[in-house]
């Protein structure tokens, strides 16, 4: 249970760093969270092209 403790330790302070880190890749992060979560919140459907045009 230890060696599994570590290696969740040793993730968790790598995503501290990378949350820390400068330049692009924070704002990537936060942009892929972002679009995570809308896609989200758009519902699936059945539903074919043409009903989809239909209804737009």
């Amino acid at each position: 249970m230890s060696e599994s403790n570590s290696i969740l330790d040793r993730i968790a302070e790598h995503r501290a760093l990378i949350a820390e880190a400068p330049g692009t890749w924070p704002a990537k992060r936060r942009l892929a969270a972002a679009i995570r979560e809308l896609m989200d919140c758009i519902c699936a459907t059945d539903a074919d092209e043409a009903e989809l045009l239909a209804s737009a």
